[in-house]
């Protein structure tokens, strides 16, 4: 898998890129991209992008947050909290669907299905750092004393060690600020 790292001016930028890009592979490989998966930490922007993506492509946008059930019982990850069968039900009605969400290769995989393409977002501060970067190469979180990680943090962190989706990306779009 080819890694394109884009930090464009405006999004139409990126999204005639990542156009130009999915349509390259469509054309070079027998079948069609059909599921487009949008990634990144907490509030890097994934929704907005992943939106603004399936507007560019006339395709569906399936929001993982929206097949969240309530948390009634005990769970052992985020994961659990997803209704799968209702996710992977969206993801498979429409002709070609834009998703996006935390830990979302690892919902692909319970749903045993899989992207054709991803997008990866890193929110990089305003003095060019990704944070995430830093704690990743360091192998640990970052703990603040008075804000220690939730339980969410940890496991999206975990999953960035594990799946290394900001390496495995076919493109990965830097969002600064």
């Amino acid at each position: 898998m080819s890694l394109t790292e884009l930090s464009p001016d405006d999004f139409d930028e990126f999204a005639i890129s990542v156009k130009e890009l999915v349509s390259a592979r469509s054309k070079s490989e027998s079948a069609a991209v059909r599921l487009i998966v949008v990634e990144g930490e907490n509030g890097a922007g994934k929704t907005t992008l992943a939106a603004r993506l399936a507007g560019s492509f006339d395709a569906t946008h399936v929001k993982l947050d929206d097949y969240l059930r309530p948390r009634s019982q005990a769970c052992e990850s985020f994961v659990d909290l997803v209704d799968v069968a209702a996710f992977s039900a969206a993801i498979q009605d429409a002709p070609l669907v834009v998703a996006d969400g935390v830990l979302i290769s690892d919902v692909l995989a319970r749903a045993e299905l899989a992207s054709d393409y991803s997008v990866y977002v890193k929110r990089i501060s305003e003095y060019g750092f990704w944070n995430y970067g830093f704690e990743l190469a360091r192998g640990s979180l970052v703990e603040i004393p008075s804000l220690p990680p939730s339980m969410l943090d940890n496991e999206i962190f975990e999953y960035h060690l594990r799946r290394l989706p900001h390496e495995c990306a076919n493109v990965v779009f830097h969002r600064v600020g």
